[in-house]
């Protein structure tokens, strides 16, 4: 929009590089980031699918988010998904067990496990020390 207002590139292909770099390594921290200070009491999960470019098919996104016992809500994770599968799900609960975060009283889904009724779903997937009753 502001390059065709002012018919030119607004930033320099450096920039831009620049730019994605920083975001790539933020992303990269808060991907791995540890889990552990969390009070998480509800997990969840849900794959949005959003353009990443202006023109084309859109991405899905795999979005998982914590709700503290404090009420506070809290990005837990963000990765691309191919679509709202079994693996992706697994995938997506299996990165936070590894990053050390707390087994929350409750896991939501959207319809991420269409096929299987939800206990069966979390218990397919959940890494298996978050299972234990």
């Amino acid at each position: 929009m502001l390059e065709k207002a002012l018919g030119q590139f607004v930033m320099s292909k450096s920039a831009i590089r620049d730019i994605t770099d920083r975001l790539a390594h933020a992303y990269e921290a808060f991907q791995t980031s540890d889990l552990r200070g969390y009070d998480i009491a509800s997990v969840r999960i849900d794959t949005v699918y959003e353009p990443l470019r202006r023109w084309g098919r859109k991405t899905g996104v795999f979005c998982v988010w914590g709700i503290g016992v404090d009420g506070r809500k809290v990005w837990l994770s963000l990765a691309t998904a191919h679509s709202e599968s079994d693996d992706s799900g697994r995938e997506g609960l299996r990165d936070l067990s590894k990053r050390s975060m707390p087994t929350p009283v409750t896991i939501t889904t959207e319809g991420a496990w269409p096929d299987q009724s939800p206990r069966l779903s979390l218990a397919a997937c959940a890494p298996d020390a978050w299972l234990v009753a």
